[in-house]
């Protein structure tokens, strides 16, 4: 709950996705579920399919009315990502490597 303390932490946590539309991924969380949530802090954190592939990119989360939560994830395997990386290819951008800074 303190902004910055999880840094370096890695959480393991489970739940299913319940919706893929226009290059995003939506998680959502009942409260009691035993489903897990992202987290203030976790942005730019991997989410990673039971097989360990990488899936998608933690973006942003946020409460509704119900108590439910719903975290949306950037699609790496949809086309939208795919154009994406191709145009910025194509543009010259340097694109940030992992190790790199």
């Amino acid at each position: 709950t303190t902004p910055g303390a999880g840094i370096g932490l890695k959480r393991l946590g489970r739940a299913k996705i319940q919706q893929i539309s226009a290059g995003t991924l939506q998680l959502f969380y009942s409260p009691n579920s035993g489903d897990a949530a992202a987290a203030p802090g976790d942005s730019g954190g991997a989410l990673l399919l039971s097989s360990g592939t990488l899936a998608g990119i933690t973006s942003v989360g946020a409460p509704e009315s119900n108590g439910a939560i719903v975290n949306q994830y950037v699609d790496l395997t949809s086309s939208e990502s795919a154009s994406f990386f191709r145009e910025a290819a194509a543009a010259g951008w340097i694109l940030p490597v992992l190790g790199e800074p």
